[in-house]
């Protein structure tokens, strides 16, 4: 096995075990405390006046998921020359449309929002763009 899919499977295992435990994931975020900070941070690119703390929330939203996608590019990269991936976005693709996907997502799994953000933004994701078996 390569370093790189030993890299990829560790990570995976990681997601795994922080969602079967309830855990918050490295990053220690919540839906709850995403959900503002994405509001805000899709308030100030759709012109809306926000304040300047709303402004800094909204951009570690962007942060956070724009880590999230590297984190998941470099695992595509990983995993390459493999048939396995969950989410398969279309070209072009964005880290504000990823935030307006999430904070949908959110919005309708209220239940959810105690839970890490790392794996429901990998949720939000895959229900928007979860790959077709072929």
């Amino acid at each position: 096995m390569s370093a790189m899919k030993l890299a990829l499977l560790c990570l995976i295992t990681i997601l795994l075990s922080s969602l079967a435990e309830g855990q918050k994931g490295a990053s220690g975020k919540t839906g709850n405390d995403l959900l503002p900070a994405c509001t805000a941070a899709l308030d100030e690119v759709d012109g809306r006046s926000i304040s300047a703390d709303q402004m800094l929330a909204g951009r570690a939203c962007g942060y956070y998921v724009a880590g999230f996608l590297d984190g998941w590019g470099f695992g595509q990269v990983a995993a390459q020359g493999t048939k396995e991936t969950a989410i398969c976005p279309p070209e072009g693709f964005t880290s504000v449309q990823a935030i307006r996907i999430f904070t949908k997502w959110m919005r309708e799994h209220p239940e959810k929002l105690n839970e890490g953000a790392g794996p429901l933004l990998f949720f939000a994701l895959r229900d928007a763009f979860g790959c077709k078996s072929s």
